[in-house]
């Protein structure tokens, strides 16, 4: 799993479109880590936060306007994923890293799941760490549950940390 920015694209003789790409990946130098942690404990915080009061705001008949307002109810499809954000609605932020870390770990449906996060995404996140893999996911966990057009724009983000702030402010 892995993320590609598109290079070129030609029309070939048979109306298809064919291009080039290249890997995008984060680049989170050494020095930015520290304020990455402290970034994800807030974000950790104000999530657990804003699940608290959705729950509430749910209990209290308000439900469909908290859905409406985080975009939670959007039905997104791209390429072969269908996403329906009612699926993840009611988990909170690590739940969410527990299940993708499941997913990106499984390694067939015949083949006992990877080791660790790092062997499953060290070539498409350019990860060198378990530790850099875990807050990749961590940003990216994150930015799911926001609404399309600011998952969007987290998926065009070249750090964890920026992804970790932008999922902060909108929550915010």
């Amino acid at each position: 799993v892995g993320r590609v920015k598109l290079k070129e694209l030609e029309t070939t003789e048979f109306d298809y479109l064919s291009g080039g790409v290249e890997l995008f990946t984060d680049s989170l130098p050494t020095e930015e880590r520290a304020e990455d942690d402290a970034a994800a404990a807030e974000l950790r915080e104000l999530h657990a936060s804003v699940r608290e009061m959705e729950e509430r705001l749910t209990k209290a008949g308000e439900g469909a306007a908290v859905a409406e307002a985080t975009g939670r109810e959007a039905r997104v499809e791209w390429g072969h994923e269908v996403r329906d954000g009612s699926e993840e609605a009611g988990l909170g932020l690590e739940a969410l890293v527990e299940r993708r870390s499941g997913v990106l770990r499984s390694a067939g449906q015949d083949a006992p799941p990877r080791e660790s996060l790092l062997a499953a995404v060290a070539s498409g996140w350019g990860v060198e760490s378990e530790e850099e893999a875990q807050r990749q996911l961590l940003s990216f966990s994150a930015s799911a549950t926001l609404s399309p057009s600011a998952r969007a724009q987290a998926l065009g983000m070249r750090s964890g940390a920026e992804r970790l702030a932008a999922a902060t402010a909108v929550l915010k």
